[in-house]
């Protein structure tokens, strides 16, 4: 088999100690009946539309399956494995540095599927190791992960509203919640409006609020591509508060659907035909949220 870490990558990863793990198995985290950011972001059509079908499609979706996964979310997760659990990731990646044919590959393929490895070729195995490079040469970003004592760690509550609730929180620690993105511009202005039009304040709201509402929520994104640049943004508290009753609402809409057995899409009625104003910056940003939900991700 043509498996293994490059020297470099061995080294840092072998220089990482263990972090605290949570104690929900992905398999249990998958099981729980809990609300999640994805289900919120899901059921957000735009700020005006919701569909409560889309977030019920979410709700029950299998996470074991990732026959429905992009090159973006694929990318995403790996890039916040090397990232932030690295230890992890050592274990699971697996990789194949020749052409993807022939007899060897079809049944290098198969094995690492059934043994449910991370399939990457040695150009994405470098570029991995060269965003890994650049997180940690920002001084920000590197600041703001050591302000995290558990990454990937999973969290549930109770509320009073819409009942369970659960989370996978990217990093936290003692008064700070970490998200962490990939897109392919570095852009504040249009990764902004591709975040606000995914949802991605509905998310960080989500998650603060399981938290316990700490004091920081921090927002990294990296660029996917050269030179790999990374940019940290806190999140307010004002827009956290707005965010998580937007969010709230729409979890109280999702369990009265729920109780009813009815998930309506997001309209009703016949609609009338009109052509969008074109704007100059209607243009789509390609913004990765980075995880299929799930697993050792979300």
């Amino acid at each position: 088999m043509n498996e293994h870490v490059n020297p470099v990558m061995r080294a840092i990863l072998d220089a990482v100690a263990p972090k605290e793990r949570t104690e929900m198995t992905p398999e249990q985290y998958n099981a729980h009946p809990g609300i999640t950011k994805s289900a919120i972001c899901a059921a957000r059509i735009d700020a005006d539309t919701l569909s409560m079908a889309a977030m019920h499609a979410s709700m029950i979706a299998d996470r074991t399956d990732d026959s429905e996964t992009t090159p973006s979310m694929r990318w995403g997760t790996l890039a916040h494995a090397v990232l932030l659990e690295p230890i992890a990731f050592a274990a699971r990646v697996a990789v194949w540095r020749e052409a993807k044919r022939g007899a060897a590959w079809t049944a290098f393929k198969a094995e690492m599927e059934a043994r449910g490895r991370w399939i990457v070729s040695g150009p994405e195995l470098d570029k991995l190791q060269a965003m890994r490079t650049a997180f940690n040469a920002d001084k920000d970003a590197r600041w703001i992960l050591a302000q995290c004592s558990r990454f990937e760690h999973a969290v549930d509550w109770t509320d009073a509203d819409y009942g369970a609730g659960k989370g996978r929180l990217d990093g936290w620690g003692d008064g700070v919640v970490l998200e962490y993105k990939t897109s392919r511009t570095i852009a504040k202005g249009a990764f902004l409006r591709a975040a606000e039009r995914a949802g991605y304040h509905l998310g960080a709201a989500w998650y603060w609020h399981g938290a316990g509402r700490p004091a920081s929520v921090y927002v990294i994104n990296q660029q996917n591509v050269k030179p790999w640049s990374v940019v940290s943004y806190m999140v307010g508290r004002p827009i956290l508060e707005a965010a998580y009753e937007e969010a709230r609402q729409i979890a109280v809409r999702y369990r009265i659907a729920e109780k009813s057995g009815e998930f309506p899409g997001p309209y009703t009625g016949i609609q009338t035909f009109e052509l969008p104003a074109w704007a100059a910056d209607g243009a789509e940003v390609d913004v990765s949220s980075g995880t299929m939900e799930g697993g050792l991700m979300e």
